[in-house]
């Protein structure tokens, strides 16, 4: 039937490694039809490199390295990294997409990532944190807008001192911990890259445990939603709400971003350092918190053709936990171009 026929179009031309279907019909016998389709690949073996620049990380150099169709039996990888004096890191993304028609994708993430850690003063040691990650995922398509996912992570955390303040008593600490965890995302964005209407919803709950000493033990949970309007004609007002909550099971929880959330920064609160906002350690340095909320406005105007300013709200916290939580917020307020 039609109907039939359409169906099948659009779970090729969705299937991830094809760019584009074309059908045809032509009439063939008394009630019958020939059907041709013509289906065009995406290209294989795509590469981009490029820099960015910004005051809370300085210069970075981003390169990716991309197979859409791995073996040629559809599986996705993505070599990418980010390159600078504060933060390096690398990752090999590899993805079994669901067959035409077909609901369940597996992925394999492998990553290595250093970051050097915020300083309250110059003569403060230069503490560096190291992060090597495997982790096995599964999604499954409840709806064409609807997904969820189970994964399985392991991650060594090393905090360490690249020079320490006392030699006699150096900070070095390691960390083996195996987390499970779902996710539930429901994304209606009319475009994940530039939203001008629709909204987002994700909620996501892990465990971990520490795999040597067993001594960490944490619940994690972070929920995420966005709203996108457009109150006039060409303007686009932007908005989302991210809480969460990281709860160390009696323990403390122990350092890194896997544990702690973090805010500060152009992913989060604009106009604050990185990481700046929340607890410090007796140094002033940020060492993050169990508890979240971040709230951020945009708002959109068209100028002349491409160009568009706009016009953000950013507030929130970090706190050590949740009972610690009180009303203050950080906030802050720009105007920037796009």
């Amino acid at each position: 039937t039609t109907e039939e026929l359409d169906d099948g179009v659009v779970q090729l031309a969705t299937f991830p490694p094809i760019e584009r279907v074309d059908a045809r019909t032509a009439p063939e016998g008394d009630d019958g039809s020939q059907v041709l389709l013509h289906v065009t690949e995406r290209p294989r073996w795509t590469v981009g490199l490029g820099t960015r620049w910004g005051t809370d990380r300085g210069l970075e150099v981003l390169f990716d390295l991309s197979d859409s169709s791995l073996f040629g039996r559809g599986v996705n990888t993505n070599l990418r990294g980010i390159w600078g004096n504060e933060n390096r890191r690398i990752a090999l993304l590899t993805g079994l997409p669901p067959p035409p028609g077909r609901r369940l994708s597996l992925g394999l993430v492998l990553s290595y990532e250093e970051e050097d850690l915020e300083r309250a003063f110059e003569f403060d040691p230069l503490v560096r944190e190291e992060r090597t990650r495997a982790s096995l995922e599964s999604g499954y398509a409840l709806t064409e807008s609807s997904t969820v996912r189970a994964y399985l992570r392991v991650t060594r955390t090393h905090v360490f001192e690249i020079e320490p303040f006392d030699p006699d008593f150096p900070l070095d600490e390691t960390f083996d911990i195996l987390t499970v965890g779902s996710q539930y995302i429901r994304d209606r964005l009319d475009d994940p890259f530039d939203p001008r209407s629709g909204y987002y919803f994700a909620a996501d709950l892990s465990r971990s445990t520490e795999l040597s000493e067993g001594e960490v033990d944490y619940l994690r949970s972070l929920l995420t939603g966005s709203l996108v309007l457009e109150p006039l004609a060409g303007w686009t007002w932007a908005q989302t709400l991210r809480i969460g909550v990281s709860d160390p099971m009696g323990g403390v929880l122990p350092p890194g971003r896997d544990a702690r959330f973090y805010a500060g920064g152009r992913a989060s609160i604009r106009g604050f350092p990185l990481d700046s906002v929340g607890p410090e350690d007796f140094l002033g340095n940020p060492v993050g918190g169990g508890g979240l909320f971040l709230l951020n406005e945009e708002l959109r105007i068209p100028v002349w053709r491409m160009v568009r300013v706009a016009v953000f709200a950013d507030g929130g916290n970090v706190w050590k936990s949740w009972s610690d939580a009180a009303l203050e917020l950080a906030v802050g307020l720009s105007l920037i171009h796009i």
